[in-house]
């Protein structure tokens, strides 16, 4: 596995916690956040750079990367996302737009973490959505 597939999955298990914080939690920064949830996980300090710069990224531009993702949703909501859906394209649309990470490498890796922690349908769904916001807004 590689650092960064690492790192893409190390972001995702904490944003999955995110969803689930007390609201005290709200008033930390997503770096102090990601600092405790640091703690309670051995990895190496290159998967960690990746995580923070791609958390980082993504919180900078939520509401950009969310409006990306409605724009490509037919008949559905992004509440009506799964939190594991909704985060895995949160995740790969900010690498897509704000990381210089190729898209296509960005869809593939996106495709492969919903494989490991969604459904089959799931895969197929995030690899069309996906797939479909790289023809729309020419980011090959």
């Amino acid at each position: 596995m590689t650092k960064q597939r690492d790192s893409r999955e190390m972001a995702l298990k904490f944003l999955f916690c995110q969803e689930f914080s007390a609201p005290e939690e709200n008033i930390l920064s997503v770096r102090e956040k990601l600092t405790k949830f640091q703690n309670s996980f051995k990895a190496q300090a290159e998967v960690w750079k990746f995580t923070f710069e791609l958390l980082d990224n993504l919180d900078q531009n939520k509401e950009a990367v969310d409006e990306h993702i409605k724009k490509n949703l037919i008949g559905w909501s992004l509440d009506r996302l799964s939190i594991t859906d909704r985060n895995i394209l949160r995740l790969a649309i900010t690498e897509m737009i704000y990381l210089e990470t190729p898209p296509k490498a960005a869809i593939n890796e996106a495709v492969d973490l919903t494989k490991k922690y969604s459904t089959k349908e799931s895969s197929a769904f995030v690899n069309g959505l996906l797939d479909n916001l790289l023809n729309s807004e020419n980011l090959s």
